[in-house]
């Protein structure tokens, strides 16, 4: 049962690559880079061609264990955010999901002043604005980040307008109280973890020194 189990997320997992994946029961196939996998009787198999395919399969190995659902590109980030995706490894996870490592990014912190029914990120998904290459991750019961893609928003203001215009909504359409710290923008995946240790700061800062603002910058805490 616990491998019937472990070959359904796989099959799911399969279908959320943007890298053909095969499952192979019946040992390697001919011209697949294959990995076997014996928790669930199987081999994972794909094109040899694939670029890195070896840490791919790697990479999939260690997700798809028997103790974890299938994988999700917010895993992904949970993983780097908090520390359990080693940088050496970061490039191999990313790849399945067409995870950009280099690209303009910032980390908002949003944190529920009282924790809700609901962890955060789960009360928060459908209120908050997502564009493409943004990703809202969580964190704990009452914390998640929201990994903001920075393209064609350059300036720190506009990440700050876009707190304050996410506060008046919660205020408007929800009984919610959030308060949100703003980590530096960054420029690679892998400094993602900074960006979010600087909102997390940012909100810790604030809490001692500033008990009354909901929206607190790092950049404007530390100088």
């Amino acid at each position: 049962m616990a491998n019937e189990r472990l070959k359904a997320r796989l099959e799911k997992l399969a279908t959320q690559l943007t890298v053909p994946l095969r499952l192979a029961e019946n040992g390697p196939e001919a011209g697949m880079l294959c990995r076997e996998l014996p928790e669930a009787g199987l081999w994972l198999c794909v094109p040899e061609n694939t670029p890195g395919g070896e840490d791919l399969l790697s990479a999939i190995c260690a997700m798809a264990s028997p103790q974890s659902a299938a994988p999700t590109r917010e895993d992904v980030y949970r993983r780097l955010l908090t520390g359990t995706l080693a940088d050496s490894e970061a490039e191999a996870a990313a790849q399945p999901f067409r995870i950009p490592l280099k690209k303009r990014r910032t980390v908002l912190a949003l944190r529920l002043r009282r924790a809700g029914s609901e962890p955060a990120a789960a009360l928060l998904e459908n209120v908050l604005p997502l564009q493409e290459g943004d990703a809202l991750v969580p964190l704990d019961r009452q914390t998640a980040a929201l990994i903001r893609d920075l393209t064609g928003r350059a300036s720190a203001e506009e990440t700050l307008q876009f707190a304050q215009a996410l506060q008046e909504t919660l205020a408007n359409d929800t009984d919610l109280e959030l308060v949100i710290g703003i980590g530096c923008p960054c420029a690679a995946l892998r400094e993602l973890r900074e960006s979010c240790g600087q909102a997390l700061r940012a909100l810790e800062l604030g809490r001692t020194f500033a008990p009354e603002k909901n929206i607190l910058d790092y950049s404007a805490l530390v100088p």
